[in-house]
C-alpha cells in the first residue's frame, strides 16, 4: 500500500460495517417515506395539487422522475460490499445516478427561475445548482480516478440529495407550522450541513490531534529521542 493510500485511511474515520447498512436502511426508508407523502400527488391524476402545477407539469415530470431515480440509488452509493464485489455494477449505477441528478437538478433551476416566487430563488436555486455542480465534479473526478476528491463529492452530491428528502419530510412529520421565514433557514441549514458533513466523514481523523506515540528503546540505552544527549 502506497504512502497517499495509508495516509487517506489513517484521515478516513471507519465507521464500520453495522452503521454503514444502518444509514444505507434509513436513506431508503426517508425515501419512501418521502415518496409516499410529500409526493404522492404525482401518482394520483385528480389531485388538486396538479391545478397548481399545471403551468409546468410537462417541466415537474421529467424532475421528479430524475429524482425518483436519484433518491433510490443514492443508497447503493454508499455501499462499499457493492462497490467491491461487483465494481461494474457501482459504475453502471453511479452512471445512472449521475444522469438522472443532472436531468433533475438542470430542471429544478428551470422551474424555479421561471415559475416559482422570486422570494425563493436564492435558496431553491442554490440547492439545486449546487446539486447539479457536486454531482459532476465527482463525475470529473471519478473519470480522472481521482478517488479521494471523487468520495468528498459524491458525498456532498448525497447529502444535497437527502437534503431535498429531509426538507420535505421534516417539516411534514417533526415541524408542523414553520413559516416561511424558519422553513428557509431550515433549507439553508442542510445546504451547509450537506456541503461540511462528507469532509468530516472522509478525513475527520485529520482534524482530530494524533497521539504522541512512545520512542523506541534500544538495549543498554534510553530512547532513540534522548540517545544522542
Amino acid at each position: 500500500m502506497g504512502m497517499a493510500a495509508q495516509r487517506r485511511r489513517r484521515d478516513e474515520i471507519d465507521w464500520g460495517p453495522s452503521v454503514k447498512r444502518i444509514a444505507i436502511l434509513l436513506a431508503f426508508l426517508l425515501t419512501l417515506a418521502t415518496l409516499l407523502t410529500h409526493e404522492a400527488y404525482v401518482l394520483r391524476p385528480g389531485d388538486p395539487m396538479w391545478t397548481h402545477l399545471s403551468s409546468f407539469r410537462w417541466w415537474l415530470l421529467p424532475h421528479v422522475g430524475g429524482g425518483v431515480v436519484a433518491f433510490l440509488l443514492a443508497p447503493l452509493q454508499l455501499s462499499t460490499t457493492l462497490r467491491r464485489r461487483l465494481p461494474r455494477l457501482h459504475r453502471l449505477l453511479g452512471r445512472v445516478y449521475v444522469g438522472a441528478v443532472l436531468v433533475s437538478a438542470s430542471l429544478s433551476i428551470y422551474i424555479v427561475v421561471r415559475f416559482e416566487f422570486e422570494l425563493n430563488w436564492w435558496v431553491m436555486g442554490t440547492m439545486g445548482a449546487l446539486w447539479f455542480l457536486t454531482t459532476l465534479f465527482a463525475w470529473f473526478a471519478a473519470l480522472n480516478r481521482n478517488f479521494v476528491q471523487h468520495r468528498l463529492w459524491i458525498g456532498r452530491s448525497l447529502g444535497l440529495t437527502y437534503t431535498f428528502v429531509l426538507t420535505r419530510i421534516i417539516p411534514d412529520a417533526l415541524l408542523p407550522g414553520l413559516d416561511h421565514d424558519r422553513t428557509t433557514a431550515l433549507y439553508w441549514g442542510f445546504i451547509v450541513a450537506s456541503l461540511i458533513v462528507p469532509d468530516l466523514i472522509v478525513n475527520g481523523r485529520a482534524l482530530v490531534p494524533a497521539r504522541a506515540s512512545r520512542p523506541n528503546a534500544v538495549p543498554g540505552g534510553e530512547g532513540l529521542v534522548g540517545s544522542s544527549a
